[in-house]
């Protein structure tokens, strides 16, 4: 598991605006899903998952979120 800090999420969105999450982790294991849970609860922070495209408007600020990164299917 990698884990990136505060992760800006305006950089994800088409329009190019919201604030900063707290936390981004990307699995790159199956083991990694349990220590991600741990991760979360221990710092009180909320998942979000973002799609490729990410039609989303986001709040700016400071964000009690932490980005998840599921593993790529091959192919």
């Amino acid at each position: 598991m990698k884990i990136l800090s505060r992760p800006n999420l305006g950089d994800r969105t088409r329009l190019r605006i919201g604030g900063k999450a707290q936390a981004e982790i990307w699995i790159e294991q199956p083991g990694d899903w349990d220590l991600w849970a741990s991760f979360l609860e221990s710092e009180g922070l909320r998942p979000l998952v973002l799609g490729r495209g990410s039609n989303l408007l986001v709040q700016d600020g400071e964000l009690p979120l932490c980005l998840v990164c599921p593993p790529s299917k091959p192919g």
